[in-house]
């Protein structure tokens, strides 16, 4: 189980022929090796030829890699959904995400190459595919096959400690792919969004405590203000319950006997794909003692298919839910 991750663990989320290419020029006459190489050189009026690669900072040190790449894989659902964000839909991505990214992109998810399942990345699929760069997390998932997609093409990975990351890796991966001010339109929509709800739900959200939680095979799980839900929800005005206020890091595991630390919530927020919990959360909720909380005995257990944000247009839809929720409570 790897909660913090936001990979899709059970039960919470619903789920390199050799790629090296050479080019050899035959055949060519003086007159084109001279054009060829004035072009290089900017012809004669001095100018210096663009740059076909730079350099960047990654988890496994600098990687040279294309200044615009074209065919990007993405071995990872944090990278995936930054390029979803920005409209891109890569050469290839993991396999058992289509329940978990958002309905205005399923249809570049259904598009895009698989690469074996997001737990079981196919080197060889993603050799076929040819990319020109390979967009990764330095984690247990991607971690053991960094060495073989560095053998298929410019391989960057990036660090994540917690879901409490979503911006910084949201933001490397726009730079890797030279969109970083593509990304900044969507990182001021968000903000005045999260202004937005805040204005329009003023007295609700001071008078209402939240809390988020999901269940798990062995307990349930209080996420803190440090993860990317609760931090999008915050920058919206949220006030958190005593088991969540002021704790730092991203979630704490407890036992069913512990529900009682939910006493003070008024809205327990649970992830729910679609809308619809899963069985774990189902459960969790058909047990006595959490239908004695005063949030679950009103009705204020509430689905959110966007807690866990892995890209901005994810934390607006976010807010979208969380305006509602305050319309409806």
């Amino acid at each position: 189980m790897t909660p913090a991750l936001l990979l899709p663990t059970r039960p919470m989320v619903d789920p390199i022929e050799d790629a090296t290419r050479r080019e050899f020029i035959t055949g060519v006459g003086a007159a084109a090796l001279a054009a060829a190489f004035l072009a290089a050189c900017g012809g004669d009026d001095g100018e210096e030829a663009t740059p076909s690669t730079r350099t960047i900072e990654t988890a496994r040190g600098p990687v040279d890699l294309p200044v615009t790449p074209s065919k990007v894989v993405a071995v990872v659902n944090y990278a995936m959904n930054a390029l979803f964000s920005l409209g891109v839909t890569p050469a290839g991505v993991p396999d058992g995400f289509a329940g978990a990214v958002l309905p205005t992109e399923r249809a570049m998810y259904d598009a895009a190459p698989k690469v074996g399942q997001w737990d079981a990345i196919d080197v060889e699929q993603v050799a076929a595919l040819q990319p020109d760069l390979i967009l990764g997390l330095d984690i247990e998932l991607n971690a053991p096959i960094y060495d073989q997609l560095s053998q298929v093409a410019p391989t960057v990975f990036f660090s994540l400690e917690g879901t409490s990351d979503w911006e910084k890796v949201t933001e490397e991966f726009a730079d890797a792919m030279g969109l970083a001010s593509e990304l900044m339109d969507l990182v001021d929509r968000y903000h005045a969004r999260a202004a937005e709800v805040k204005a329009a739900h003023q007295a609700k959200l001071a008078e209402t405590k939240f809390v988020m939680a999901n269940a798990f095979e062995t307990g349930w799980v209080i996420w803190y203000p440090d993860a990317s839900g609760a931090q999008v929800l915050s920058e919206a005005g949220v006030q958190w319950a005593s088991a969540a206020a002021g704790k730092t890091g991203n979630y704490a595991e407890y036992s069913l006997e512990e529900v009682n630390l939910l006493e003070d919530a008024d809205v327990i927020l649970i992830r729910a794909n679609g809308g619809v919990f899963n069985e774990g959360s189902q459960a969790f909720l058909a047990t006595p003692t959490v239908q004695s909380l005063p949030a679950v005995a009103a009705g204020h257990a509430l689905p959110v298919a966007n807690l866990f944000p892995m890209s901005y247009t994810q934390a607006l839809a976010l807010l979208d839910e969380l305006d509602a929720i305050l319309s409806q409570i």
